[in-house]
């Protein structure tokens, strides 16, 4: 894996506000370049004016995944873990704040990442680990990569082949079908289909699709028409189990 370098990869603070008062309830969120936070080092907030940010220092070990990062808020120094969320209580302004800093992979680091997961389950900081990648997924899920839908919403379990894996189901279905109206497991969406391979030794196909219309079109149309042979050879196991078990 590549060392962890946030003033030269795509790395986002993504922060919500939210201020709750008996008057009010007001939830912001904001995302912001983590390359332009280091070389600025302040961090404004537009609608919250009574928060005041700044970023101090990145931790003295830029090679460990994942890196911290201190950061001022309000005159109190805290540090935010790569990966994990801190939330912190802005007593005078009734606010809660949680900040996240994350890496946006792509679909290439996601399957090598989630691939490694099998290979060391049961590993130290494990879990650790897995909560900080799916945070990740959610980012770049939403920064465009819709192939990602087929990770989110899985729980640690999943990655030790466990059968109750999916948190949700219907939040997963519905995942599944938002990530599959944007091109996922599309003909040449050959990671949705490598990553569907290990989503189905949790849940089988037709329950993460149970429109069985949407299920044979997905099916023939990657055995018609997709460029990789994997894909291929996937739909038609797939394609045959269900014809055999209909």
């Amino acid at each position: 894996m590549k060392p962890y370098d946030p003033k030269t990869g795509d790395y986002i603070i993504w922060i919500e506000a939210v201020r709750d008062t008996a008057d009010e309830q007001s939830v912001h969120i904001y995302k912001f370049n983590a390359r332009y936070i280091i070389a600025g080092g302040k961090i404004d907030l537009p609608d919250d004016p009574d928060i005041r940010l700044e970023f101090v220092r990145l931790s003295d070990d830029p090679t460990v995944i994942p890196s911290s990062m201190l950061l001022r808020l309000n005159g109190e120094e805290i540090w935010v873990n790569g990966g994990l969320g801190q939330t912190h209580y802005v007593k005078r302004y009734s606010y809660w704040i949680n900040i996240q800093y994350l890496c946006v992979i792509t679909p290439d680091e996601a399957l090598a990442r989630f691939e490694s997961f099998f290979e060391n389950r049961g590993g130290d900081n494990i879990r650790y680990a897995i909560r900080a990648f799916q945070r990740s997924v959610d980012v770049a899920f939403d920064s465009g990569h819709p192939c990602l839908c087929l990770l989110r919403g899985l729980t640690p379990d999943a990655f030790g082949w466990s059968k109750s894996g999916i948190a949700d189901l219907e939040e997963y279905r519905y995942n599944l079908r938002e990530g599959i109206s944007c091109g996922a497991l599309a003909p040449d969406d050959s990671f949705g289909w490598r990553l569907l391979g290990h989503v189905l030794s949790i849940k089988s196909l037709p329950e993460l699709i149970p429109d069985s219309e949407l299920l044979e079109r997905l099916l023939s149309d990657a055995i018609e028409h997709s460029g990789d042979s994997s894909t291929r050879n996937l739909a038609k196991r797939l394609k045959a189990t269900l014809s055999h078990s209909s």
